[in-house]
């Protein structure tokens, strides 16, 4: 059971983050504050924020003031891929092996921004019919599961 939820709480993560990034609106600054944004910031951050605005909305405001947490975020980053710190634990004493047997990927890997906030999948994305599907799929896990998942926004959504 705790195993089956636990797949269930994996895919209805990976399914919210896709569903999330596919909808995001766009925010454009000002040009008043673009200019004061850039007033402050040297070229190669320019050009960062420049790219981190075009993933559109999601958890940061698009201000001097987010750019510089966003920076202080990403920081913190680790490699997604790298499980040098999971080895030491594979096989030990509960480990759970769950997930046996996935196929492996035949493609390259999509490509996700390289800003920690919002953390987006930039191509690959599936179409309108699937994102229903994964969406419909997610409300009724959630529903039929009320006092095992919740779900809501990101803390940095919330503002």
């Amino acid at each position: 059971m705790i195993r089956e939820l636990a797949s269930i709480f994996f895919l209805l993560l990976l399914s919210a983050t896709c569903l999330r990034a596919q909808s995001a609106p766009t925010n454009q600054a000002s040009p008043t504050d673009l200019e004061a944004i850039k007033a402050q910031l040297t070229p190669e951050e320019f050009k960062q924020y420049q790219s981190w605005v075009a993933i559109g909305v999601g958890g940061l405001p698009h201000t001097l003031e987010g750019f510089r947490s966003l920076q202080s975020l990403n920081n913190k980053l680790r490699d997604p891929l790298d499980i040098s710190q999971l080895v030491a634990k594979m096989g030990a004493t509960g480990d759970i092996k769950t997930l046996k047997d996935l196929p492996k990927r035949t493609g390259a890997r999509p490509t996700i921004a390289p800003f920690a906030i919002p953390h987006r999948q930039i191509d690959q994305h599936n179409n309108t019919t699937i994102r229903q599907k994964q969406k419909a799929f997610f409300d009724e896990v959630v529903a039929h599961n009320k006092s095992l998942v919740h779900f809501q926004k990101s803390y940095f959504e919330l503002g």
